[in-house]
């Protein structure tokens, strides 16, 4: 069994338990999912071998992978640039 690493810096991702939030997003929406469609279990496993192939992704690429992907091929910015900064007192 290999020792699970506990986040040391502010800028890890928030763990519930020993798993990261993003780990456990894959089996809790198929939970969710399984819940109102009637078919927990299934939609569970599905939820929980999607997990295990995301885990094998981001296990195998650095540290922001998927962010810059999705920048890179979608377009898609995640920093929020349209929103303006908090700490500004005057904007004109």
């Amino acid at each position: 069994m290999q020792p699970i690493a506990i986040s040391r810096y502010i800028d890890d991702p928030p763990h519930f338990l020993l798993w990261q939030a993003d780990e456990l997003a894959p089996p809790m929406l198929g939970l969710m999912a399984g819940v109102v469609s009637d078919n927990v279990v299934l939609l569970t496993c599905l939820g929980l071998c999607c997990n295990y192939f995301y885990r094998r992704f981001r296990d195998n690429h650095p540290n922001g992978f998927i962010v810059h992907y999705a920048y890179s091929r979608l377009g898609v910015s995640l920093k929020g640039h349209c929103f303006p900064n908090p700490f500004i007192r005057e904007y004109f």
